[in-house]
């Protein structure tokens, strides 16, 4: 008897299914096995899934497992003397490859938030992916995971992904998770660039969710407009003009300062040097923690002089206590002022009324350094060479608190048009 395993190759298809290959007495059988993978993750000549794979140890021990049951079949007819019809050696493979409980139909029917845990794993140990980055992509995890065993409590599967699922998933988050809907939209979003990379890694051969994900999200239709906004120049002056009460207040005022004569953010606030900075032609030049992207900033002169009085080597607090210390700041400062803010989760909507420093966090800082900027009239592209965004959809937030759906030029229009005042 004869066994082989190879790939069966078809034009147009990522995966290849794994075929096993069956010759004994003059018959020959050919069946896969339920396993598709790339072309470059398994071996031909040693039939065998390469290293490369997850789980290849198991997937190994799997394809062992076959040989195993298939020379133990074979060779006991054949002590018997009984000779075995193709018919017989084709029932025989099925139910070996196809048992209700066996490992093929385990590979194949892996639960999502099985795939979504070995995707965030394999992600962990990527530098293509920021810290901040994978600490999301947890929290999302943890949601579906919990989605599965708290809301559904039965197993969900890639051929399972559909419209409804999704809503209920959306409904999950506001209802269970109390999330809103920026937070809703971007955790559905999460949720499907994790079956992309589950895909991209081949612990899927399942691709045709993409399309139920962003008809879902049209129809929800989530409020994903940002309520945050920018400094005004009396506030700014009060947080200027402030003497803190200790030097670690003077730390984290004079990190917030920088950050709106620069647009850093928290993490690259760590990442200035003497070394990165053109003295001649006062600019920042360094590549950011978050994107890689280099970015060339203007230096004007109260960010020089903050630098120097720290030796071009800021003592950043953590992100927490910067963020509590800035807030205590702009209390003392006078930021008192009650804002309205609109709470929206889903069909729920409230509006609450909370005084302007509880929400101010030190990205206020790149806010206003962006929005001033674009006020002052420099140009999109400009602006983006120093903030280093890399698209102008996520740099749209900022234009519209700079000048919000063109508020001002509306107001011009209709003052030539009627005059500033009646008559």
């Amino acid at each position: 008897m004869r066994m082989n395993f190879y790939l069966l190759k078809m034009a147009g298809r990522k995966l290849y299914p794994i075929q096993i290959s069956l010759s004994w007495d003059g018959n020959r059988i050919q069946k896969t096995i339920g396993l598709s993978v790339k072309e470059g993750e398994f071996d031909t000549k040693r039939e065998k899934f390469k290293r490369n794979i997850h789980n290849e140890k198991e997937l190994n021990s799997y394809l062992e497992n076959i040989k195993t049951n298939i020379n133990e079949y074979y060779y006991n007819n054949l002590a018997l003397k009984k000779a075995i019809s193709k018919p017989e050696f084709l029932s025989f493979l099925n139910n070996l490859l196809q048992p209700e409980e066996n490992n093929a139909q385990n590979f194949n029917r892996r639960t999502i938030p099985e795939i979504v845990s070995d995707v965030l794993e394999r992600i962990s140990n990527s530098p293509e992916f920021q810290h901040s980055t994978i600490k999301k992509y947890r929290t999302n995890v943890n949601y579906i995971i919990s989605f599965q065993k708290d809301e559904l409590k039965k197993k969900i599967f890639i051929e399972d992904v559909n419209q409804d699922l999704i809503k209920k998933y959306a409904y999950f988050l506001s209802l269970k998770k109390n999330l809103q809907d920026p937070s809703i939209h971007k955790s559905i979003k999460i949720f499907s660039t994790l079956l992309n990379k589950a895909f991209e890694f081949s612990f899927t051969d399942n691709n045709q969710h993409k399309i139920h994900f962003s008809n879902t999200l049209r129809s929800l239709n989530l409020n994903t407009e940002s309520q945050k906004f920018a400094l005004s120049n009396d506030e700014f002056k009060k947080i200027f003009d402030y003497v803190p009460s200790s030097d670690i207040m003077q730390i984290s005022k004079d990190c917030f300062l920088l950050q709106i004569f620069t647009g850093l953010r928290y993490n690259d606030l760590k990442a200035i040097t003497k070394e990165r900075i053109d003295f001649d032609n006062k600019i920042l030049k360094f590549q950011q923690t978050k994107t890689n992207n280099d970015v060339i900033i203007p230096l004007i002169e109260p960010a020089l002089q903050i630098l120097e009085k720290y030796y071009f080597s800021l003592p950043v607090p953590s992100i927490k206590k910067l963020n509590d210390n800035i807030r205590d700041i702009c209390e003392n400062a006078g930021l008192n002022d009650t804002i309205e803010r609109v709470w929206k989760s889903l069909n729920r909507r409230k509006v609450t009324k909370i005084e302007k420093f509880k929400v101010i966090s030190n990205h206020y800082g790149r806010l206003t350094f962006t929005v001033e900027s674009l006020r002052g009239g420099a140009l999109d592209r400009e602006v983006m060479a120093s903030t280093g965004h890399r698209d102008s959809k996520s740099f749209e937030v900022y234009k519209k608190i700079a000048k919000p759906e063109g508020i001002e030029n509306v107001r011009s229009a209709l003052e030539k048009r009627f005059g500033k005042k009646n008559k």
